[in-house]
């Protein structure tokens, strides 16, 4: 809905004069329905699956920290909106800033396709991760090693599993005596 309503704004600011007191009336109705799509979907989509994606990827030992993040990304793409439409008008004229964002979002639709795997199936917080790996397999884009840096590195250090210990429990036990070592070489 968005990426649509967005072509429709740039292609009313687009059609004609860049003032709008020169609309015409496909203009200024192509202008309110794009007006009107663009908040409609925001709605339906990029607002609750900001968070919906988050808690169900995400097992709850992370999920806080992940919430952290994105919440900082979309509060940074707002601002980087925010501050760039005007000048980005006045600069390129009354449509390019539609026409960015219109590819934005559809590049933003295929990344979901090819990248948000279905979680219908899978409970973020049953286990230690391996559902999340999993999910994650099956998605094209993230089975491409450059995408998987973790899982990489987990590969490298012996496998997913280690005589039936997962690397996450290994990890969190190596983790523990790191500290352990570091805090008994404090100077006090």
């Amino acid at each position: 809905i968005i990426t649509a309503s967005l072509l429709l704004i740039a292609a009313a600011y687009a059609l004609g004069s860049e003032q709008e007191s020169e609309f015409t009336a496909t203009q200024r109705g192509l202008a309110v329905v794009g007006c009107s799509g663009v908040v409609a979907g925001y709605a339906l989509s990029y607002a609750p699956l900001t968070w919906l994606i988050v808690s169900e990827v995400f097992p709850s030992t992370i999920r806080g920290r992940a919430l952290g993040v994105t919440t900082i990304t979309t509060n940074a793409a707002a601002a980087l909106i925010s501050y760039t439409f005007l000048s980005g008008q006045d600069i390129f004229g009354a449509a390019a800033p539609f026409a960015v964002y219109f590819a934005l979002s559809l590049g933003s639709l295929v990344f979901a396709f090819v990248a948000i795997p279905d979680t219908g199936d899978f409970v973020a917080d049953a286990g230690d991760g391996q559902d999340i790996e999993q999910i994650l397999g099956s998605v094209p884009l993230w089975k491409m090693p450059c995408c998987r840096g973790s899982l990489c590195a987990r590969r490298q250090r012996g496998g997913v599993e280690k005589e039936g210990v997962s690397l996450s429990k290994i990890a969190a036990t190596e983790r523990i005596n790191e500290e352990e070592n570091s805090s008994s070489r404090v100077i006090t």
